[in-house]
């Protein structure tokens, strides 16, 4: 296969990532996601000169993972159904594909196809919600999908009018703070890779895009990250100074007169000192860590989880009681335990020396990732799955220009 189109091969696998991490438009088959995902890596894997290059400690850390989740099955055979076998297998799939392409495409060209793919759904979804910005009655005119609930799915763009009156902006994904989270995810790639993926102007264009697109979130983890970001940045180029010191100042503007006032404390102070998304996500903490502290080794499993954690939400008052998560630390350690956090975590810091060389740099952009998977069960994402299993294969991209052989050469 030639160079275009092996390229072209590698696009698809990165674009299924990110709509089967979240997309509405394919629905919540994990395993149908998984299953495409895979045929698709063995075409891309068969093809002539892409080779598999495996760190040792790789291999080390998805070997105790695959322990940890079997043990986890184990301690559901009393309560065995295909529902909780799907779950735990599909975790441990998810898992074993995203090492298999950290291990098999080159870390430029996989974060060159993520920031393309988030840069254009962040400019379709400025667009359209611009459009409904101006025009409401552009909602019911043009021809949707489905309606579930408040949103209306345009296949490229969901409307969601939360319950506040606010409209936010949630691209394709099931809610604007996890569109934040690709957004700021795809920025992380563009201000940190070691190699330049476009020109000034268009990375400017870049940032701008996703700069607007979080924004219209109205996410407060999305603003928090975004602040941080803008300032590792500046850090790292700190001719930048002057430029953030400006846009630092409207930001704060803006925040303090416009987004806290009308936009934060309206989400808190809706129902009472929390609204109930608010609720429920400290809520979740709470019930989570109790969960961990029940079982810190093995986790409690996802038969206990589900099983608790409805009947828990609800004794305990809380409007939303839907069996899930909400944060992405708490989450993993109340179905997996201790040990298994502690291996993704590790590969996050992996992940972070791996495209900053800087120490203080690598620790705010640490932090920032843990706040950002603090605000969604991120981590049991592919997309974000990957980004671990690049860093614990960091040394093999290091001593190689690409995993490919020189085979792709990705234009820019």
């Amino acid at each position: 296969m030639n160079k275009n189109a092996v390229n072209s091969l590698a696009f698809i696998i990165v674009l299924w990532m990110v709509l089967s991490s979240g997309a509405e438009i394919i629905g919540y088959n994990e395993t149908m996601h998984v299953i495409v995902l895979f045929v698709l890596y063995l075409i891309f894997f068969m093809q002539k000169g892409i080779n598999t290059k495996i760190q040792t400690r790789s291999l080390v850390s998805i070997g105790l993972l695959s322990i940890l989740i079997l043990i986890n099955i184990s301690m559901d055979i009393d309560h065995f159904s295909m529902s909780l076998l799907n779950f735990d297998l599909g975790f441990l799939a998810k898992l074993w594909i995203s090492m298999l392409i950290a291990s098999s495409m080159d870390y430029k060209i996989y974060s060159r196809h993520f920031i393309n793919i988030i840069f254009a759904l962040s400019l379709i979804s400025i667009i359209f919600y611009a459009s409904f910005l101006i025009n409401p009655g552009l909602i019911t005119s043009l021809p949707s999908l489905n309606i579930i609930k408040s949103n209306y799915n345009f296949i490229v763009y969901i409307h969601n009018k939360e319950q506040w009156g606010m409209d936010r902006n949630c691209s394709i994904f099931w809610e604007p703070g996890a569109f934040q989270g690709f957004i700021t995810l795809a920025l992380v790639m563009l201000f940190f890779s070691k190699d330049q993926f476009f020109s000034n102007k268009k990375q400017l264009l870049y940032i701008l895009i996703f700069t607007i697109a979080t924004l219209t979130t109205f996410s407060t983890t999305g603003y928090i990250v975004l602040f941080l970001l803008f300032g590792a940045y500046t850090m790292k180029n700190i001719k930048l100074l002057p430029l953030t010191i400006i846009a630092g100042i409207i930001f704060y503007m803006a925040f303090d007169r416009v987004i806290l006032s009308n936009v934060i404390f309206q989400k808190f102070n809706q129902e009472g000192i929390w609204s109930t998304s608010g609720e429920r996500r400290i809520s979740d903490v709470f019930v989570e860590i109790d969960m961990v502290k029940s079982s810190p080794v093995f986790g409690v499993g996802y038969h206990d989880y589900f099983t608790k954690k409805g009947i828990t939400l609800s004794m305990k008052g809380v409007v939303e009681t839907w069996e899930g998560g909400t944060n992405s630390l708490t989450y993993l350690l109340a179905l997996f335990g201790i040990p298994f956090l502690t291996i993704l975590l590790w590969g996050l810091g992996n992940f972070v020396q791996f495209i900053e060389s800087r120490k203080e740099i690598q620790v705010i952009l640490f932090i920032i990732l843990l706040i950002l998977l603090m605000g969604e069960v991120f981590l049991a994402k592919v997309a974000f799955q990957v980004i671990i299993f690049y860093g614990l294969n960091r040394r093999v991209f290091l001593r190689t220009n690409n995993s490919f052989n020189g085979h792709i050469s990705a234009s820019k």
